[in-house]
């Protein structure tokens, strides 16, 4: 926009000049003109300056870590009126890893940019605009429009490995007895004296006739540990996406179990707990968004150094701690 306005800055102080030193009709009209034109030019284009954005779009908003995405950065009009173009920075960041990209860009009037997006590593992809700028159709002036911004998330491919057969198979050995909350039918109880609002049912008639008292028979059910994932959300890109693959490998089996979960971190900065519940599709989805979204420093503190606890949740708890593969070997 500099040079268009030192070109008309140019061409008024010729027209100027000619005017000064001619006194013909011709050389008033051409000056008039040049003085008009710019005024004449962003009254044309004022209501689409007005009434245009900039859009970023994705073509798709979840893909697998390695498949292809892009991103398309279009001008949006209300108005068919003639713009010059738009200026804008994007600026694309995978929030998992911190790597991107500032770029100053610069778009025609009804065109629109496409760009691959990099989907190497596992993490929430944004790409946003600022100090967007609009043009009219001489590029002369120039207002601001609002900022865009669109996110992908780059997923884990997800397995799983023997070490965790026993948590996939869903096996819980000295799992405990519990009283089954309402009775009912069941194999294992446990006797003990009435207390007021047991329900009648429950009284074991014969043998309170014995003892003189009522004894209630209280149906016993076996409870399941709850099983707790814990990794640690820093390190390179390359071992985050190697814990995330088999957390979320992990998680798909015991989901297909039917085994609901606990997954833990520790943000690495603050230390603040993370906790999510992983009992159905959504909140596995919920979680993962949660864990790409989450800034992954090359170091910070550990899950480990933590106290292991489920808040709200009583018993016993079956503890995994997933690290990388390199790790493991050591």
């Amino acid at each position: 926009m500099l040079r268009t306005r030192i070109l008309y800055g140019v061409a008024f102080l010729g027209a100027s000049l000619f005017h000064i030193f001619n006194t013909h009709y011709i050389a008033y009209f051409i000056w008039l003109l040049t003085l008009v034109t710019p005024f004449a030019a962003l009254a044309v284009s004022l209501p689409a300056m007005l009434g245009c954005k900039i859009e970023v779009s994705t073509s798709a908003h979840s893909v697998l870590r390695g498949e292809a995405a892009q991103w398309e950065i279009a001008l949006k009009k209300r108005f068919s009126l003639p713009l010059s173009h738009i200026t804008f920075v994007v600026r694309c960041k995978n929030c998992l890893t911190g790597e991107g990209f500032v770029r100053r860009m610069k778009l025609s009037d009804d065109r629109s940019y496409a760009f691959s997006a990099d989907t190497s590593h596992c993490g929430r992809l944004e790409c946003r605009t600022s100090r967007v700028r609009v043009c009219d159709c001489l590029g002369l002036f120039a207002i601001r429009r609002p900022p865009a911004l669109s996110a992908m998330a780059v997923l884990p491919v997800a397995y799983t490995s023997e070490v965790w057969s026993s948590l996939e198979n869903g096996s819980d050995e000295g799992g405990q007895l519990r009283p089954r909350p309402g009775g009912g039918p069941g194999e294992d109880y446990d006797l003990r004296a009435y207390r007021p609002g047991d329900p009648i049912r429950s009284v074991h008639w014969k043998l309170s006739s014995k003892r003189d008292t009522l004894v209630v028979k209280e149906v016993l059910e076996s409870h399941q540990s709850a099983v707790l994932l814990t990794f640690e959300h820093f390190g390179s890109a390359e071992e985050m996406d190697d814990v995330l693959d088999q957390l979320d490998g992990l998680c798909r089996t015991l989901l297909e179990k039917q085994r609901p979960c606990y997954v833990q971190w520790v943000q690495p900065v603050t230390g603040e707990l993370r906790n999510y519940r992983v009992c159905s599709e959504r909140e596995r989805e919920m979680f993962m968004a949660a864990a790409l979204a989450d800034p992954a420093p090359s170091a910070g503190q550990s899950v480990l150094d933590t106290a292991l606890r489920i808040p709200g949740v009583n018993g016993q708890i079956r503890h995994l701690h997933i690290a990388t593969q390199k790790e493991d070997d050591g």
